[in-house]
């Protein structure tokens, strides 16, 4: 698994790990939620650290057809522009779920979702076929 999968992938298994856990539990949900998005912010930082800013192709690209016939493919990709967005969505991801403590109903809905997001955020600024962009944008 790529980089950029693996920064895709993180908040959906943070976001499955979270809905699992007990409703009761909101301090362990919150701290689970906040773990996620500061390792997925971290990967962030190793994909920002190996991208080679002199180049104005994309990199650290994984393609992997789904199917064939159509030309649909499990396809991405990072540019100049998307690594700022993935980093600014990694960045803010983080903040925001520091800063959510004060949520107090329905936590453990909240962030699975905010984690949900942050994967579907990643997933449009990352995606280079059409229809796994949509797939991420819906």
């Amino acid at each position: 698994m790529g980089l950029l999968s693996l920064l895709i992938w993180l908040p959906v298994a943070g976001a499955i790990i979270v809905g699992l856990m007990p409703d009761k539990d909101t301090r362990m949900v919150k701290l689970v939620a906040n773990i996620a998005a500061a390792v997925s912010f971290a990967v962030s930082l190793a994909v920002l650290a190996a991208f080679q800013g002199s180049s104005m192709h994309f990199q650290l690209v994984e393609k992997v057809p789904l199917i064939a016939q159509f030309g649909i493919s499990y396809h991405l990709g990072v540019d100049g522009v998307s690594i700022w967005l993935v980093m600014l969505s990694t960045f803010l991801t983080c903040v925001s779920l520091i800063f959510s403590v004060y949520v107090k109903e329905r936590v453990k809905a909240y962030f699975v979702l905010m984690l949900l997001l942050e994967a579907a955020m990643l997933g449009v600024f990352l995606s280079l076929d059409l229809m796994l962009f949509f797939v991420f944008f819906e």
